[in-house]
């Protein structure tokens, strides 16, 4: 299952093919709508987004292309509200899929580089061992 939260403007790709590709592979794409169609400004950390012209950001809900995203991923499309979020139907269908048997692949891989650093100590461990302790056969200095 994959949650898209977005105002639904797309600037870069193909947002419903990739939803058809993910529901060939067995995976549900739901998408959560957030945002007005009126447009809002984005708010970031001391005032509004502005572009490279100084321009405030406007962002504008695009319902059409998140139903379509919906649709194509064989999920549901869900606009987002002030107290409740719209999450409910998904639960719903996780708690339906919670039957269903799962599987994973889990990958993991090490980079162990402390093995050069522990042969070289080993190395010099047993050079220690077979030079020993050896007494001077004569002093430089006697007293």
């Amino acid at each position: 299952m994959i949650v898209v939260i977005s105002d639904g403007e797309n600037h870069e790709d193909d947002p419903v093919a990739a939803a058809k590709q993910a529901a060939e592979l067995g995976i549900k794409v739901y998408s959560i709508g957030v945002g007005s169609a009126e447009g809002q400004p984005i708010p970031v950390e001391g005032g509004l987004m502005r572009d490279k012209d100084g321009e405030i950001v406007v962002t504008r809900l695009d319902e059409d292309t998140l139903r379509a995203i919906a649709k194509a991923g064989g999920g549901a499309y869900i606009h987002a509200g002030g107290e409740e979020f719209g999450l409910n139907p998904i639960v719903d269908d996780i708690r339906k899929m919670e039957d269903e048997e799962f599987g994973s692949i889990v990958f993991e891989e090490y980079d162990e580089q402390f093995m050069y650093f522990l042969g070289i100590a080993l190395l010099l461990f047993v050079i220690e061992m077979l030079i020993g302790e050896r007494k001077p056969r004569r002093k430089l200095f006697e007293v």
